[in-house]
Order: structure tokens, then sequence, then C-alpha cells
């Protein structure tokens, strides 16, 4: 919207708005890229909850959308994301390391992600 951009980085909201579509094109070329190398990361996985929310945002619940958050779950899978809170999960010898700000931001991915997939 017009409000929406105090800093004056476009001419006008249709300016922001055109751009859109070759700022997502550019996020799914780096998803593209990060599943041709494997790549998993916490990082990555939070990224794609990201791209999700703006697709389903221009396209609504998409089969690219659903395929993102099911590329999410299984990168969280592959990140023993789902094991984070399991009783027999073997603890960390330094208690600080168990409850660390990177622990809580793994079981809140995951439980988007499992949320979502429900």
């Amino acid at each position: 919207t017009p409000y929406d951009d105090a800093r004056a980085l476009y001419a006008s909201a249709a300016e922001a708005n055109c751009q859109t579509t070759g700022w997502l094109k550019a996020a799914l070329d780096v998803v593209d890229h990060v599943q041709r190398t494997a790549h998993t990361s916490l990082e990555c996985a939070q990224g794609m909850i990201l791209i999700f929310f703006v697709l389903c945002s221009l396209e609504g619940v998409s089969t690219r959308a659903r395929s993102l958050v099911a590329q999410s779950i299984a990168m969280g899978r592959e990140l023993s994301l789902h094991l984070i809170d399991y009783p027999n999960n073997s603890p960390s010898s330094d208690p600080q390391q168990m409850h660390s700000i990177k622990t809580e931001m793994g079981r809140r991915v995951w439980w988007y992600l499992a949320a979502s997939d429900w």
C-alpha cells in the first residue's frame, strides 16, 4: 500500500507490487539450488517457511506452496528437529547448549511445520 513504503524505496506502490514476481522467482531459485545441493540448515527451513507465506498470500494453498511445505518437513526431519523434545534424546554435556536459542528455534520451526501438515 502507499503507507507501507515509508522510506520511499519505490516510486509508487504499483511499482513495488510489479517487482513481487521477480523477488519470488529469485527466492524460489535459491530453494531450487538448496535442493540440488542437498543443503540442510535451520535457517534454510525458516526461509522456506517465509516463502510459503508469500506463496499462500499470492496464490493460495497451491501445488507450489504445498510442495514447499513438504520440502521443509523433509529438511526438518533430516535435521532431527522432530527429536528435540524426545524423552530418550541424550542430553548434551553442556546444560546451556540444551536450552540454547538455536534449540528453541528448531523446536518452533518443527512445531510450525507439524501444525501446517495437520
